[in-house]
């Protein structure tokens, strides 16, 4: 065995040691893994609601959006730390400079032209009479930022300019904020602290983002089981099987050995000395864990690299054993809430905050602005979080996040695993249900793509795939593999056969199954518990269809009817469709009845068939508050209670964009806030 393979071997043995002992750290939760504060800055306090950007009136949202605000907090953020009454710029004090018109009528606007005001002339790569670049000391603003105050400069005038103050503004703001408070509280439960195991995705993710590399195709199965988000569960997800494990490890080398090529790496195989690899650790190290490391951490980790070269004298031996203490650690693969403890709330930090954002939003890590302003610590401030959530939502790499939301609410990756009877359903192979499964995501690809409205994701007539899946379908798919079904037949995501094939047994529809999880789950309409005395004797006789046999078995029944007479006609609607996932009008030899009614809350729906029902209920404000109240629920990893507040006055799912769906992270009070579990084992 060679001396490499045996340090391998040795570092596994111990990474399978930490492994059996997270569970003592998850359920002592007495320590952090890591520095609370590695950088010794202060703790920022917590306002649960923030001042600014809290009241949602239109007033305040078009105050807050105004291009004079806008300029107002790029000033207040980058130069009035020196520009104050006592700061080391107190001869130019722009704290005064509190309204329009006290900007227009000083020294530093030229109301109407950027390139004659002495402030916007100092912002950008210019010197001249007006004074050379020097502001902000602290680094040139983003070309973002200088446009912006360029545009409010641009639109201002001396005879328009209000004579109003950003801070009386504000205060009167949060004076309504608090009367709303003390009238109409929006309150949720806050939900428990938790730690979270990165999903195989995310791992692609990363290493696409950090080294844009590729190695999908190169790594075995990690698929994850149930609990990540929307489950009840999420301590399943932290238990690691040693089959799992020797997954993991393989998947981690077979990625070390392709990062070799990577061109931060070979410059390090190449060099001598240990002064690029300790470059390497301290530009790395705090990307892979999304947090800074101490010293303790980066000098471990460089004199693994040392040790090595000293026993192989191999640099790239060295730098893959490198690379695969960084991935293996329990710091890569686990992001934790274990925050900062302060009474009974824990209280996120700015690292912890910027993993939550990244991997609800991106499915993956912090990228450098996000990471910047955690290690700063201005993240937990309302304004720049809200800030980031809008940036992030909408760059392209929402759309993973979008991607692993729909497809854990509607259980769409189940097609990959479900059981079907083999003899019934010799097609259902897993080329067929990979197909199925992709085809869904390409119904999510094209609403992202086209900027479409959520409503086009359950109302798209066209489907995506392969034409062997056209065939399954017996529809016509065309050489872009679009498929065009048959008028009256498909409509959306909600009848692409992996969500169908997802939810139907192995040899039926499981027609009540159907019904109950588009009531609770489509229309957040929870039904009562099943009463525990309840008999499984199914009705006598011969039946023709599915829905009939149902029927007689729930009719008189009480203990059954008063839930079933609501969720059959439901699951009856969707009956054209076979357990997986094929189009039918004819089941036994008898004719499918797939019409049916429903009232909620006083809302009425009358159907004929699955498509008039999704039609109608997505269309419908229950549809909006539902999807909204779920992709909540997937963020935070736990099922919040009296969510209305967060939900009422939603945009209809015509006009709501999936980008869009992030945003509403701004509306949970003290996003950063978690409570400690009643029993440890929950995290």
């Amino acid at each position: 065995m060679s001396d490499y393979t045996s340090i391998t071997k040795t570092t596994k043995q111990l990474i399978t040691l930490f492994y059996i002992g997270l569970n003592c750290l998850l359920l002592s939760n007495c320590q952090k893994k890591r520095e609370a504060n590695p950088a010794e800055l202060p703790a920022q306090g917590v306002n649960p609601t923030g001042t600014r950007g809290s009241n949602n009136s239109p007033e305040s949202r078009e105050f807050l959006s105004s291009s004079f605000y806008l300029f107002y907090e790029i000033v207040e953020e980058n130069c009035m730390n020196c520009h104050n009454s006592t700061g080391l710029a107190s001869g130019a004090d722009f704290s005064i400079l509190q309204s329009e018109a006290d900007w227009v009528n000083s020294d530093y606007i030229q109301a109407g032209s950027p390139t004659s005001s002495s402030l916007y002339y100092r912002l950008t790569d210019s010197s001249g009479d007006l004074g050379p670049k020097n502001m902000p000391t602290g680094g040139a603003l983003s070309s973002e930022e200088i446009n912006t105050v360029a545009e409010w400069i641009t639109k201002v005038s001396i005879e328009a300019a209000s004579t109003q103050s950003v801070t009386s503004i504000l205060e009167g703001m949060n004076g309504q904020i608090n009367a709303d408070q003390a009238n109409d509280a929006c309150t949720i439960d806050m939900p428990p602290q938790r730690i979270w195991r990165i999903t195989r995705q995310q791992y692609l993710n990363i290493i696409e983002d950090v080294f844009n590399l590729n190695v999908s195709e190169n790594i075995g199965d990690l698929s994850d089981p149930s609990g990540i988000g929307l489950a009840t569960d999420p301590a399943n997800t932290l238990s690691i099987s040693s089959e799992r494990m020797n997954t993991i490890f393989n998947a981690i080398e077979e990625t070390s050995e392709r990062l070799l090529a990577n061109p931060e790496v070979s410059t390090c195989i190449e060099n001598t000395g240990t002064v690029c690899v300790d470059q390497f650790i301290d530009e790395f190290g705090p990307i892979l864990w999304r947090r800074p490391l101490s010293p303790d951490e980066k000098a471990s980790l460089s004199n693994l690299f040392s040790d090595q070269l000293a026993t192989s004298n191999s640099r790239q031996e060295s730098m893959r054993l490198l690379l695969e203490a960084l991935l293996i650690s329990a710091e890569f693969w686990y992001r934790d809430e274990i925050g900062i403890q302060e009474g009974g709330i824990i209280t996120l930090d700015d690292h912890e905050l910027a993993e939550f954002l990244a991997f609800t939003i991106w499915d993956s890590i912090p990228d450098a602005e996000l990471h910047s302003i955690a290690n700063e610590q201005r993240l937990s401030d309302p304004n720049t979080l809200n800030t980031q959530i809008r940036r992030m939502a909408t760059d392209p790499k929402g759309l993973r996040g979008i991607r692993h939301f729909i497809d854990e609410w509607l259980d769409l990756s189940q097609v990959l695993t479900v059981h079907k009877d083999s003899a019934s359903f010799p097609e259902f192979s897993s080329t067929l249900r990979r197909q199925m499964w992709e085809e869904s995501m390409e119904h999510i690809n094209l609403a992202w793509n086209e900027n479409a409205s959520v409503l086009s994701l359950f109302a798209n007539d066209q489907f995506i795939g392969p034409s062997e899946l056209g065939s399954f379908y017996e529809a016509e798919t065309d050489s872009t593999g679009t498929t065009q079904h048959p008028p009256n037949q498909r409509m959306g995501i909600l009848t692409s056969g992996a969500f169908l094939s997802a939810h139907s047994k192995a040899q039926s529809t499981g027609m009540p199954l159907r019904g109950s999880y588009f009531l609770e789950e489509i229309l957040c309409s929870p039904l009562p518990p099943v009463p525990a005395d309840i008999s499984a004797d199914a009705a006598s006789g011969s039946f023709t269809t599915t829905r009939e046999f149902f029927e007689n078995t729930h009719a008189n029944r009480p203990e059954c009817s008063s839930c079933h007479t609501i969720l059959d006609p439901i699951g009856a609607s969707f009956e054209n469709y076979d357990p997986v996932g094929r189009y039918r009008t004819m089941e036994n030899g008898y004719p499918i009845d797939a019409s049916g009614s429903l009232n909620i809350a006083g809302e009425q729906f009358v159907f004929q068939n699955a498509i008039e029902l999704v039609q109608q209920a997505v269309t419908s404000p229950k549809f909006s508050q539902c999807l909204i109240d779920r992709y909540l629920t997937y963020a935070l990893g736990w099922h919040l209670q009296e969510t209305n507040c967060l939900t009422t006055n939603s945009q209809p799912s015509s006009e709501l964009k999936l980008n869009e769906l992030a945003n509403f992270l701004e509306r949970v009070p003290a996003l950063q806030n978690r409570s400690q579990p009643s029993n440890p084992q929950e995290l």
